[in-house]
């Protein structure tokens, strides 16, 4: 007498906005190919139409042409620079901490003085009812994010990366009498409090740190940068 038919309707990670800005969903970073076991959100940019990078072993991106300095890159709106680690390979975002990632290319960047696109990692002001938590382990660096609930109306997000170069590849940086030590750590934190439904108020922590010794019988170099 009748017939039911039943599909699933696909949902894509990648959906585009109110604007035009290209918008997309930090969770599908785990299921894409890793580079050197890392989800590198800049990175995988460089796969959109208009987004080009100049060399492979950079997380830099250029916009339809533009030069890598004319885009620019906050965390929640606020502008960050030089958000990059090991000579430019790996951003300093760590996915699992954020949301959503939004691109937006030419005339829909607001910001003067800048042609070439805004690149904005957001972290959602929702707020967290039971304790989660995700581990990546890689062959450089591994990281770790942790969701957890205060009460009702406060959440608490952390997460850490670290590298360990030299503990695995010590020997490997090794040059007749020159050893390069090399090593860099990610740290966020981002706190949520829901004060109504009117108010929601957000508290954004981040601090990362890069550290490079050259060493050799006749040369010393100590490159620190925060």
């Amino acid at each position: 007498d009748s017939i039911t038919v039943k599909s699933f309707r696909y949902k894509s990670h990648i959906r585009t906005g109110s604007n035009n800005e290209t918008i997309w969903d930090l969770k599908e970073m785990s299921l894409l190919p890793q580079i050197l076991s890392n989800a590198d959100p800049v990175r995988y940019a460089q796969t959109l139409p208009g987004i080009q990078t100049n060399s492979e072993h950079r997380s830099v991106i250029n916009i339809y042409g533009c030069d890598n300095q004319h885009n620019v890159i906050s965390i929640n709106g606020v502008t960050i620079y030089n958000a990059n680690h090991l000579l430019g390979i790996f951003s300093t975002f760590n996915h699992t901490h954020f949301n959503d990632f939004v691109i937006s290319k030419g005339d829909n960047v607001s910001s003067t003085n800048r042609i070439g696109g805004h690149l904005d990692i957001q972290h959602k002001t929702n707020i967290h009812d039971k304790i989660t938590g995700d581990i990546s382990l890689g062959i450089i660096s591994s990281q770790g994010t942790l969701k957890l609930p205060i009460n009702k109306k406060t959440s608490l997000t952390t997460s850490i990366r670290g590298s360990y170069l030299n503990l695995l590849y010590g020997k490997w940086l090794q040059i007749d009498n020159s050893q390069f030590n090399y090593s860099f750590y990610d740290v966020n934190a981002t706190l949520v409090h829901r004060h109504n439904s009117f108010h929601t108020y957000m508290l954004d922590f981040y601090k990362g740190n890069d550290n490079g010794l050259l060493s050799d019988d006749n040369y010393l170099a100590n490159i620190n940068a925060k």
